[in-house]
């Protein structure tokens, strides 16, 4: 029996409204940078990652927070996470990240690994340019989505590898 390899999405949510374009930034450069076996994907808006999830198995969000740290401040959060139900949510994307990913789980389409990745924003003006401490934080940030990507990638390559007869998980035919 053959057993799908798991999938890992790397999803960056932003607007064009200086800082909240963190996750766009981080997934322009994922993608320039080509060192991680993930398409990444820009949304604009939290109700099109719904439209992502389907034979997910591994997802890495990315995206701006407020929460009054310092400017280029990076977070990462394993979802579910107790911290996002304290906390008001307030997106500019429609409904919150945190919305989305209860509304995500409720339907059954959550994958099974969701970690968030937050940049702390300094000014979210309408059509501005990221602040300087957010863009030094994005070669950060991509660095810790590659680290988690190779994560994942080891810890759910195995066991796939197995299901499906191989004695390799270098990308070898296992012989």
């Amino acid at each position: 029996m053959h057993v799908p390899a798991p999938t890992t999405r790397i999803i960056g949510l932003g607007s064009p409204h200086g800082d909240d374009q963190a996750g766009w930034l981080a997934v322009n450069r994922l993608a320039r940078v080509g060192a991680i076996d993930a398409q990444p994907i820009a949304l604009n808006r939290t109700a099109d990652l719904l439209d992502h999830l389907a034979g997910c198995q591994h997802l890495i969000l990315i995206d701006a927070c407020q929460t009054g740290a310092a400017p280029g401040t990076v977070y990462q959060v394993a979802w579910p996470d107790p911290r996002f139900d304290t906390r008001p949510g307030r997106s500019t994307h429609g409904l919150s990240l945190v919305e989305m990913l209860h509304l995500a789980t409720a339907l059954g389409t959550c994958p099974p690994s969701v970690v968030l990745f937050a940049v702390e924003v300094e000014a979210c003006q309408p059509a501005s340019e990221p602040s300087a401490p957010v863009r030094r934080a994005i070669a950060q940030l991509v660095k810790r989505v590659v680290a988690e990507a190779d994560r994942s990638a080891m810890a759910t390559e195995l066991p796939w590898a197995i299901a499906n007869g191989r004695r390799s998980v270098s990308g070898d035919n296992g012989t």
